[in-house]
């Protein structure tokens, strides 16, 4: 089923009663925590490097977190790694205060890269996001998406 709301909605909690007619006219309530409207802030492309080690043979990847409203409701980041001439992509999660990681170039691999060498044009771009207790991802933020060195 689907819900179309007319208008802003405030946060809170709402419940959705239905009528199952094809089971027995059956009543089904259920509800739902809607937190408002969440603008989540997002990893600024300016405060974020790639690096090749070459002693480690590891992609070195580091960011600033983002400050400000909302950014306390961050549950997770993610690192989008994406070819943009067709879908393949890989998405590496890391907890909500991570600021680096390092990953072996064999993660990278499939795509053809190697330490100092991206013939496919791999971009990434990191994703904040906020999910509710239900598991449920609520709000994210988007950060520009940049080349590999």
């Amino acid at each position: 089923y689907s819900l179309t709301i007319n208008g802003a909605l405030d946060a809170g909690t709402y419940s959705i009663k239905t009528t199952l007619i094809d089971v027995d006219n059956t009543i089904i309530t259920v509800q739902i925590e809607y937190p408002g409207d969440v603008q989540l802030p997002y990893i600024d492309s300016n405060s974020r490097t790639a690096t090749w080690n070459a002693i480690t043979d590891e992609l070195e990847l580091s960011w600033v977190l983002p400050t400000g409203r909302y950014a306390d409701l961050i549950t997770q980041i993610r690192i989008v790694f994406s070819i943009p001439t067709n879908n393949n992509y890989l998405v590496v999660k890391m907890p909500p205060h991570a600021t680096s990681v390092s990953l072996p170039v064999d993660l990278l691999a499939g795509f053809g890269v190697s330490a100092n060498s991206n013939p496919s044009g791999i971009v990434w771009e990191m994703q904040t996001q906020a999910y509710n207790n239900a598991g449920l991802q609520y709000a994210r933020g988007l950060s520009n998406k940049l080349a590999l060195p």
